[in-house]
């Protein structure tokens, strides 16, 4: 393990969330389309700390389909209503061990390696994986490119 693979262990409170899913060759873009037209109006993306958004993957791809899923949450209060797209549910939160990505770059590279860093990190450790969904976290303003944001990922564990 390299010194400079720092992690840090957080327990994520239990949220309510708004979910945006998305089924197909791109659904990182639909769902991340779908999140951002129900947001933006009611001003949700203004304040990235109070309303956080994550991320994760719903379904591989299957053989002889370049379809999979992903699905987008963002952060809402309790009573929030749900409206167009968007679905509220309740996270149950859980332990976590948090890994960031400084910069993104190209996502199909930098996210995945880091993923299996993060596994291999956790493998090495006194922790055993959770039962909790594992998570990516853009970090920083809506406005930017993710491509030029870093990302915190999620990965449970007990």
């Amino acid at each position: 393990m390299t010194t400079s693979f720092e992690v840090k262990i957080v327990q994520l409170q239990p949220m309510y969330v708004a979910c945006f899913p998305a089924y197909g060759p791109e659904p990182e873009d639909e769902a991340w389309q779908k999140l951002e037209a129900w947001a933006r109006p009611l001003g949700l993306l203004d304040d990235p700390e109070k309303h956080r958004i994550f991320g994760f993957d719903t379904a591989g791809q299957v053989p002889g389909s370049d379809s999979r899923g992903y699905e987008f949450w963002i952060e809402v209060g309790p009573g929030f209503e749900a409206a167009g797209d968007a679905k509220i549910k309740l996270f149950s939160g859980g332990k976590y061990v948090v890994y960031r990505i400084p910069k993104v770059g190209n996502p199909w590279e930098t996210i995945p390696s880091s993923w299996k860093a993060l596994v291999l990190w956790q493998e090495d450790s006194p922790y055993k994986m959770g039962k909790a969904q594992c998570l990516e976290q853009p970090i920083g303003s809506a406005k930017t490119p993710m491509t030029e944001r870093p990302m915190d990922l999620f990965l449970s564990i007990e």
